[in-house]
């Protein structure tokens, strides 16, 4: 908002101007926004200090950087995560297809060698489910 008044030549409020020169890059512009305050010549070149300080510029980019670092790893993470959980509900569904497939052959009271030999399971397996 203060941008767009700034823009159209509005009249801007001291605290406007304050406020403005924290979002200006254009150096030019921040000149036009300081005038002869005494004040806010003082915050304009702390803020050009700032902004020359390679040691705090390197920790806003380190910051930026550790930031896609983390959603990198927690975007892998989320992934591998999806994979094992669709992995491991495969598996889960073939054992209870299996077992309810061993169960019903069962209830028909087809013998255990034929559930073996058909299933590929053995015997001893198969048993575990009669015991059920």
């Amino acid at each position: 908002l203060i941008n767009k008044l700034y823009y159209n030549e509005d009249e801007l409020s001291k605290e406007d101007r304050e406020l403005l020169l924290l979002t200006m890059e254009d150096v030019s512009e921040i000149e036009d926004i300081v005038r002869d305050d005494d004040t806010m010549k003082k915050a304009k070149e702390k803020l050009e200090d700032l902004s020359e300080d390679t040691e705090l510029v390197g920790m806003y980019d380190k910051e930026i950087v550790d930031r896609k670092v983390n959603n990198t790893k927690l975007l892998y993470a989320e992934k591998v995560g999806m994979e094992r959980g669709m992995k491991k509900g495969i598996k889960e569904g073939k054992e209870q297809r299996e077992k309810a497939i061993i169960e019903n052959m069962l209830k028909e009271n087809i013998d255990i060698k034929t559930i073996s030999k058909v299933a590929g399971i053995a015997e001893d397996e198969i048993l575990k489910y009669k015991e059920l």
